[in-house]
Formats: C-alpha cells, sequence, structure tokens
C-alpha cells in the first residue's frame, strides 16, 4: 500500500466539525447596508435605526409640507357626500369625515400649516431669548436679577397653560397660536443662554476683547454668542417636537385657523363626535401626530448629544 493511501485512510485527529447551513442570512441581508455606510466612514451613531427611521419620518413630513398636492391622494376640499365617513381603504388610507373628504389628504396639507406654526414658534422664542439672555448673563447686576427672577416665575407655570391664556387674550388663528407658543418657550431658552453666557464671558479672548476697548454689544455679537449658541440650536432640535405637540392641541381646544382650513390638531378635533363608530377620524391622525412628534425628540436628543 503507497504511502499516499495510508495518510488518506488514516483518521484525523482533529476531525472537522459538521458545517451548519447559515442561517443569519436574513440578518445578513438586512444589516449589509450598515456594514457599507460603516466601511464608508459613516459614524456608528449616524446609523443607529431609531435615529434612521426618526430621519425618514421627519423628511416624509417635510415633502408633505412643501408640495402636499403631489402627495396627497385627493382633493382636501372635495366632498363625496356618498361616501362619508367610509372606513380606512386603500383609496381612503385614513378614511373620510362626515362630508365625504379623504382624511388623508386633509392631514398631508395640514402638515404645511402646522410645522410653519411650529417654526415661527420656534423662532420667536429663539430670538427672544437672545435679546434677553445675552445682556443678561453679560452685564449681571440689577439686569441678570430682574430677568433671573422672571425666568422663575415662568418656568413655574406649564408653557402650554402660558400659551393658552396668551391666545385666549391675543385672539385665535395659527399665527396666534404660535406666537403664544413661542411666548411660552421664552424663559427655556433665556435659562439657557443665559448659563452659557456666564460660562463664556469669564474665557480669556473674551477678557482680551474687553481690555482692548471693545465695546460690550460687539464683545456679545462676536465674541460669545458664537460661543453660546450650541446649546441653544441643540435645545431648539428638543423643542421642535414640543412646539408641534403644543400647537396641535391649541388647534385641537379650537383656537386655530377657522374651518375648512386643516389643522393636525382640528382634525383630531372633528373625529370626536363620530368616535364612537367612525373611530378613525381621530385614532389615526392622533398616531401620526404622536409619531412625527416621538421622531422629532429622538432627531433632537441626538442633536443634543453630539454638540
Amino acid at each position: 500500500m503507497s504511502e499516499e493511501t495510508i495518510v488518506d485512510e488514516a483518521p484525523s485527529a482533529y476531525p472537522t466539525p459538521d458545517v451548519k447551513p447559515d442561517r443569519t442570512g436574513a440578518r445578513a441581508g438586512t444589516t449589509s447596508w450598515l456594514r457599507r455606510a460603516r466601511a464608508r466612514g459613516v459614524p456608528a451613531q449616524l446609523l443607529q435605526p431609531s435615529l434612521v427611521l426618526a430621519v425618514l419620518v421627519l423628511v416624509v413630513v417635510v415633502l408633505w409640507a412643501l408640495f402636499p398636492g403631489t402627495f396627497a391622494p385627493h382633493d382636501p376640499y372635495a366632498r363625496e357626500l356618498t361616501d362619508k365617513l367610509a372606513a380606512p381603504s386603500p383609496d381612503h388610507p385614513f378614511g373620510t369625515d362626515n362630508l365625504g373628504r379623504d382624511y388623508l389628504s386633509r392631514f398631508i396639507y395640514g402638515s404645511r400649516t402646522t410645522l410653519v406654526a411650529a417654526l415661527l414658534a420656534l423662532a420667536i422664542g429663539f430670538t427672544v431669548s437672545v435679546l434677553i439672555g445675552l445682556p443678561a448673563g453679560y452685564l449681571g447686576g440689577v439686569i441678570d436679577e430682574i430677568v433671573g427672577r422672571l425666568i422663575d416665575i415662568f418656568l413655574a407655570v406649564p408653557g402650554l397653560l402660558i400659551s393658552l391664556m396668551l391666545v385666549t387674550s391675543i385672539g385665535f388663528g395659527t399665527v396666534n397660536i404660535a406666537v403664544a407658543v413661542g411666548a411660552g418657550s421664552i424663559a427655556t431658552f433665556t435659562r439657557v443662554l443665559r448659563a452659557e453666557v456666564l460660562r463664556v464671558r469669564r474665557s480669556d479672548f473674551v477678557t482680551s476683547a474687553v481690555h482692548c476697548g471693545v465695546r460690550w454689544p460687539t464683545v456679545l455679537r462676536r465674541h460669545i454668542l458664537p460661543h453660546a449658541i450650541g446649546p441653544m440650536i441643540a435645545l431648539a432640535a428638543l423643542e421642535f417636537g414640543t412646539a408641534l405637540l403644543s400647537i396641535s392641541a391649541l388647534s385641537f381646544l379650537g383656537f386655530g385657523a377657522p374651518p375648512p382650513t386643516p389643522e393636525w390638531g382640528s382634525l383630531v378635533s372633528d373625529g370626536r363626535a363620530y368616535l364612537a363608530y367612525a373611530w378613525w377620524l381621530t385614532t389615526l391622525p392622533g398616531l401620526a401626530i404622536v409619531l412625527v412628534v416621538v421622531s422629532a425628540n429622538r432627531v433632537g436628543t441626538f442633536v443634543e448629544r453630539i454638540r
């Protein structure tokens, strides 16, 4: 018998284990895009599934607000009395209201009104807090004491209650509820900015600018604000979801745009009268609002962590 035959027939001292079939094919397929993205240098923080899903939801809502006619399957104002209070179907995913109007189309068109109101509220709270918090934190003294006590007073009251009192005073409408919600967020923005100004003003470059004779408005604009604005941006990202929820709540209470203009909160409110036999008129828009608010908070949390 040849040497080769003896070697082939000899039992192996280290038997090869049975090769089991790969049962992770589905998982590998679903995560292949993550591996490719990581190989291209994309940070792992940006590849979290919850963050990706939240960004996709917000992108869809922004596209709805920019191009509602492209995504709405029907005219939001067209009435079909023969098809009123229809249950959700492929033709009407959110069903129809008591006048036969497609509820999904009205929700898509209402996204523009609600998002614009939320952005306006953030702009008001951000701008006013900069005008108040910068000089208060830098100058100190009596001005800082007054601003600090006012912030404590307004923070002791829920922001939605402040917005409700203001919108009751100034009147109804989308712009008015945006102003009211923005005014209710001023104290939160001012507290954060004032704390950052107190920290930055002790820096060496600020002290050098003051000793060089630079006037305090210029110091605030060129040296302090750029270094104190980061936490404000992160807070604005977090407050966006709160603003959406507050505006929807005020619209639900009837302080928003007059009918037939669609708004997210008013759509939920309109379905209350038919909740017993047309639950989708309230449930589906409400779930959509919750999904958008949770997505905005998820993105805001991510922005706050990476700042």
